[in-house]
């Protein structure tokens, strides 16, 4: 039997989880996806641009659809910063990169040196997010071996 229930992290967006060991979401639907975007902020420009994220961007991002968390990652004393968010799925995250990010990018880009580096993966797993193994982690989709690594 399972359970439907909605969850949030806090300053998050509910999203359904299913409780029960063996009904976690296929694959194709509805996995969980990161964008994580990697920044170097000019010289003394820390204090101001936490200002502005939590101020602007948090709140900003709290009202795209599919936005669950925000996890931002510092070098202490360094200008290293990756920002890592968190979406209901692939869709949702594409559509905050084509109409949210740009924005965003306008506001903190006099916090910036150079151009900021974009990742995005499907969420493996999550215990925060109670997401289950992802059909990635049950069957890889890599079939051709690496070579002089069982084939060649």
């Amino acid at each position: 039997m399972t359970d439907e229930r909605a969850s949030a992290p806090p300053g998050g967006r509910p999203s359904q989880v299913r409780a029960g060991a063996d009904t976690f979401p296929p694959y194709a639907e509805g996995n969980m996806f990161t964008r994580i975007v990697h920044l170097t902020l000019k010289t003394n420009a820390a204090p101001e641009f936490a200002k502005v994220l939590e101020r602007e961007i948090v709140p900003k991002l709290r009202e795209e659809p599919g936005f669950q968390d925000e996890l931002l990652l510092i070098t202490p004393g360094g200008p290293e910063v990756m920002a890592i968010s968190l979406w209901d799925d692939r869709e949702d995250a594409e559509n905050y990169a084509r109409s949210g990010y740009p924005q965003v990018l306008r506001v903190l880009e006099r916090f910036l040196e150079g151009t900021p580096r974009v990742e995005t993966y499907q969420v493996g797993y999550s215990t925060l997010h109670r997401t289950g193994p992802s059909e990635f982690l049950k069957e890889s989709p890599i079939t051709t071996p690496v070579p002089g690594v069982g084939g060649g």
